[in-house]
């Protein structure tokens, strides 16, 4: 549901907000390697169960991590529910099952490989339940997070911010709500060109930026995209429309508490 409501956060925020205790390099890779474990066990877990050892059992498992990777299960997301994220994994764990199934042409191969593809499809969900919760929980600790600026200091900027100020869980720490010239009327930051865009993600260590819509004009918008798109920071945007429900259903989009983000595709790091 779509949070609404007064404005419930300060404009006068403190760019020098406490930190993450140890700034990390890579979120997303870090994230990764929390969730390969989990899936690693219960799919050897689920070859064990139904004794399916030597090449076809390592087949199975390496076609399995590929297709948890190739579905883009491991992408890195804010809201962890594993009701958004079960279909793709069943998807994932059918393609191993299909590349036995069509390379071995044999009665023995599929014997075994539908029992562990049903025991795959019970423990590998679990396991990503358990792991989540581990991943909430290191956010919540400050482990697996990272700064975000958000661009637009308007009502959708305020809410943005407030939730992820009461929701650590979410893995991301807000510097505060920017503006461009002052348009959305006395913001913490107010950009005026694309240099003290620079300024703001490198003193601040900000790996994240969202443009939520305010009185920012489309001209000014389109240069803190620009501007974005050199720095070595990922780029979402709140759709304008969202409260029609107007979205991509594509794997670009993420969700803060009801808010859709687009992620822009950039270049090498983005």
């Amino acid at each position: 549901m779509i949070p609404h409501g007064k404005n419930d956060v300060d404009r006068d925020v403190d760019l020098r907000e406490k930190r993450p205790r140890r700034p990390l390099k890579s979120v997303p890779a870090l994230t990764t390697a929390v969730l390969l474990p989990f899936d690693l066990a219960a799919l050897t877990t689920a070859l064990w169960i139904n004794r399916a050892a030597g090449l076809p059992g390592l087949g199975f498992l390496v076609a399995a991590l590929a297709g948890l990777a190739f579905t883009g299960t491991y992408r890195l997301r804010f809201t962890l529910r594993l009701a958004d994220d079960l279909l793709r994994l069943l998807l994932a764990l059918a393609l191993p099952f299909a590349a036995v199934a069509l390379t071995t042409l044999s009665w023995t191969a599929f014997q075994w490989s539908v029992p562990t593809l049903l025991a795959a499809a019970t423990l590998v969900p679990l396991s990503r339940a358990v792991a989540y919760v581990v991943i909430k929980r290191l956010r919540r600790r400050g482990v697996l997070v990272e700064r975000v600026l958000i661009v637009g200091s308007g009502e959708v900027g305020r809410q943005l911010t407030k939730i992820l100020r009461e929701h650590a869980e979410l893995g991301l720490q807000p510097v505060a709500p920017v503006s461009v010239a002052g348009t959305d009327g006395g913001c913490a930051v107010d950009l005026r060109s694309g240099l003290d865009l620079r300024s703001v993600v490198r003193d601040l260590s900000v790996k994240r930026v969202i443009v939520a819509y305010g009185q920012v004009p489309d001209s000014s918008l389109v240069g803190i995209l620009r501007t974005c798109h050199d720095l070595p920071v990922r780029i979402h945007v709140v759709p304008r429309l969202f409260e029609l429900g107007i979205a991509n259903a594509r794997s670009d989009i993420d969700e803060l508490w009801g808010y859709p983000l687009i992620r822009v595709r950039q270049g090498p790091h983005g």
